[in-house]
Formats: structure tokens, sequence, C-alpha cells
């Protein structure tokens, strides 16, 4: 368990992994990402962690026949959801799960199977090897002037619907 001080507020906790209990009894952990001032949640990587209702009618059982141990009866359904929005109206509680990652790369994903994400600007030599590189090349340009002035023109003269001109 993480140790933070009470008085933590919620913007503290961004990017940590944080479990929320929801009204009906879903717990959904996730990284929390943002919040706002109606207390809904967007978590990323989320995870839904539902007690089945078979569990719930076996622990009833267990407890009226006076068992003590019913946690071997509890049985829980996961469920990735990946990106949620979480309503603050659905919020019940929210305790931390554990640090967001200490160094910045892996909180930022850099080093999966991705590419690197840098593209290398065109030169003369494969524009003239490659038509579809003269294409991009071109497409790259900024405008042509033509002669009834381009891109630059002013504004067109109000033209009433038709119906409505004058004759």
């Amino acid at each position: 368990m993480v140790q933070v001080s009470r008085k933590t507020r919620l913007t503290d906790l961004l990017h940590y992994r944080i479990k929320v209990t929801t009204l009906d009894g879903r717990n959904i952990i996730g990284e929390l990402l943002a919040f706002d001032k109606y207390m809904n949640l967007v978590l990323a990587d989320a995870e839904e962690f539902r007690i089945t209702n078979k569990s719930k009618y076996a622990i009833r059982d267990a407890k009226r026949s006076g068992a003590i141990n019913t946690a071997d009866l509890v049985k829980e359904d996961k469920r990735a959801l990946g990106l949620i929005i979480l309503r603050g109206v659905n919020v019940v509680g929210v305790t931390i799960e554990s640090k967001p990652p200490v160094d910045k790369a892996t909180r930022m994903g850099v080093g999966k199977t991705t590419g690197g994400g840098v593209m290398k600007p065109l030169n003369e030599k494969q524009v003239k090897k490659d038509s579809n590189a003269k294409f991009l090349a071109s497409a790259l340009r900024a405008p042509i002037k033509t002669v009834r002035g381009g891109f630059n023109q002013g504004p067109r003269k109000f033209q009433p619907p038709p119906g409505f001109k004058k004759n």
C-alpha cells in the first residue's frame, strides 16, 4: 500500500494507479489522467472488478449459517475497459493502488514497439528517383497565385437565394 498524507488532494494523485468504488459495487482500477469539479474521472488502462451474484448469495447464506471465513467464496469477474470517463455521480470512494512510474520515458510509453516518430525531409535525389515522393514534395509547397487572385480574393458580393432575385 502506498503511503500518502491525510491532506492529499486529487491533483496530487494524477498519474497514480487508483481504485474507484462505484455505487453499484464495482471496483474500477486505472491510471488517473484527469478529473473535474463534479468528480468525473478519466482513467487509462482501466479494469473492472465485479463480485458475481452467485458469490453474493453464497456469502449471504454462509453468514446466516454462522460461517466465519467467507473469503474463499468470493469470486470476481474481471473486464478490461481501456480508457474510460467515469461520472462523478457514481463514485463512492477512491483509494490508491500504486505510484506512477518514476521516469518519464516509461510513463509516456517511449520504447514500445511503435515507430521512432522521426521523418527525414525530402531531398532532390529522392524526388527524382520516386514519382510518389515528387507528388508529396509538390503537395507541401505554398499555394500558387493565379490570374484571378487565387487564395487572396476578397469576400464575394452578397447574392440572394434563387427566386428572390430582382429582375
